[in-house]
């Protein structure tokens, strides 16, 4: 699946661009507005002249109008920071090659922007990008959602966008545990759901006398009936709706793809 990122696609993606709601101090000079006042090209305000400042900073139509000398101020564009992470828990084996499509699609279109890029390692720049696809890793580690939360989360040195994707196949608690070291970190938060057709459909396992627990190994004998789909169906949905409310009180953008990764990328309200 990592193959759908063609030359053509990557073309499309080029031409897009990751926004952010809030603006966040970069580290050096970028596409996206910054807290900082300085020489960009978006105005900011107006401020009073004191000595030393630039008088080519001066607005003299301001000063025809009041007989008062004021400075425009802009604010600077800055690259932003743009953390993501992959759940590597071992239910996103079957998820593995649509979760890192993902996540390489959206950081081409980042360093594509000149945006810094942190998965496991920093890249800066749209050359990076070839170095970066080679750290794919072949499957998922099996580190549990909030370890590689809190692992992600000490490689960053200034708050950004954050991208998790993940097929959220876990207690709602642990869910909230992850979030929230992210949001003490003032991060703004992008949740992306991954799901197999299994997870979406259990009538494709119906006759299935074993189920095997993706996390722990173990197997449990089960008769997969109408009796089981219907409980899965009536749980699922009750999760669902925690996980929704849970990110929509958190201020989480909450996306789920359903269908192929590059479509959702292309179609959806995450890029600009």
């Amino acid at each position: 699946m990592l193959n759908e990122l063609t030359p053509r696609i990557l073309s499309l993606l080029s031409a897009r661009v990751l926004r952010a709601k809030r603006s966040f101090l970069g580290s050096r000079q970028g596409g996206h507005l910054s807290p900082k006042k300085g020489h960009g090209i978006e105005f900011s305000d107006f401020r009073p002249y004191e000595p030393g400042d630039n008088p080519r900073d001066i607005d003299w139509g301001v000063y025809g109008r009041t007989d008062r000398l004021f400075i425009k101020r802009f604010q600077e564009e800055e690259d932003l920071s743009v953390l993501i992470f992959v759940d590597q828990s071992k239910s996103m084996e079957s998820k593995w090659d649509e979760a890192w499509t993902l996540a390489l699609g959206l950081s081409f279109v980042a360093l594509a922007s000149q945006d810094t890029v942190i998965i496991e390692q920093k890249f800066v720049g749209p050359k990076s990008f070839a170095r970066l696809k080679k750290t794919v890793p072949e499957k998922p580690s099996g580190r549990s959602f909030v370890e590689g939360i809190r692992l992600s989360l000490s490689k960053i040195r200034f708050p950004g966008v954050m991208i998790i994707i993940s097929d959220f196949l876990m207690p709602l608690d642990e869910i909230e545990s992850g979030i929230n070291l992210c949001r003490a970190k003032n991060l703004e938060l992008i949740a992306i759901r991954v799901l197999s057709e299994e997870d979406k459909n259990p009538e494709l396992l119906l006759g299935a006398t074993e189920l095997i627990d993706s996390e722990s190994g173990k197997s449990l004998p089960v008769a997969v009936n109408k009796t089981v789909i219907d409980t899965f169906y009536r749980e699922f949905k009750e999760h669902q709706k925690g996980l929704t409310q849970f990110f929509r009180y958190c201020g989480v953008k909450y996306f789920e793809v359903k269908g192929k990764p590059v479509p959702f990328l292309l179609e959806t309200g995450i890029l600009g």
